[in-house]
């Protein structure tokens, strides 16, 4: 299917990075993206009505330090 899509600069850089290493086109790699998040599942409960995150246990943690860095490369 042909469309035009509008995305975000952050997307749009996510996108394009994909599509670069994979070696397919932005159109390819966008497709994928929004796929492979719409199956993924997120652990989840609801505590007192809110429903958060529950990571398993054994997910290593990151760090304030590694989300700076994560930021920074987003910004390349």
């Amino acid at each position: 299917m042909r469309t035009t899509l509008h995305l975000d600069d952050a997307a749009y850089r996510i996108a394009l990075r994909h599509a670069r290493r994979r070696r397919i086109g932005l159109g390819k790699a966008v497709s994928e993206l929004v796929l492979r998040a719409a199956q993924a599942r997120m652990p989840t409960k609801v505590v007192d009505g809110l429903l958060i995150f529950d990571p398993p246990q054994d997910l290593p943690r990151i760090t304030p330090r590694e989300v700076c860095q994560i930021l920074e490369q987003e910004q390349e």
